[in-house]
């Protein structure tokens, strides 16, 4: 099962490329993040098409499943964005299930939004950094989604609080 791991709205190339598809500031310049790097607006057409012919690649490259990470908003007020911020990202998530995900190709998406609501169709919520402690919190926050095949954990321990749950570890910890 091959999984490809990319960034959705976090692109330095192309928000230069075609700067109409970045995230403006005030004087018109896209912003940069602390990282220097420049976001994508999620609810531009010319981001979902371009995210769905990478999609469609790597489908046709064999990968089973793409798993999005930067799949949000940045949370600054340097932004100019007219509308709801998460619900954007939540639309383009939507968009790119409908027209990508299929019975043999997943769409996923990392993120720490608790509140991130999943498309209808193949697809996953990933989540990193969690602790097993948080595990109710979590199962309740994601209740409409079915945890044992829909939330994936990325894990550096072999806490068994896990078990029964998606799981991915880091390869040394196989040997």
């Amino acid at each position: 099962y091959l999984v490809a791991r990319l960034p959705a709205f976090r692109d330095f190339e192309y928000s230069l490329e075609d700067t109409s598809c970045g995230l403006p500031m005030a004087g018109g310049y896209l912003w940069p993040d602390e990282k220097n790097c420049y976001w994508l607006n999620p609810a531009k057409e010319k981001v979902l098409t371009r995210l769905a012919q990478i999609l469609r690649e790597l489908k046709s490259l064999g990968f089973n499943e793409v798993m999005f990470e930067d799949f949000t908003m940045p949370q600054t007020d340097k932004i100019i964005f007219n509308g709801d911020r998460k619900e954007a990202v939540y639309a383009a998530a939507e968009t790119l299930v409908a027209a990508c995900a299929g019975d043999d190709f997943a769409v996923s998406f990392l993120t720490e939004d608790m509140d991130f609501r999943l498309p209808e169709g193949n697809c996953r919520v990933y989540l990193a950094g969690v602790g097993a402690s948080r595990l109710p919190e979590i199962l309740d926050h994601f209740s409409e989604v079915d945890p044992k095949t829909q939330l994936v954990f990325f894990c550096e321990n072999y806490d068994n609080r896990f078990d029964g749950y998606c799981v991915i570890r880091p390869l040394d910890m196989a040997m």
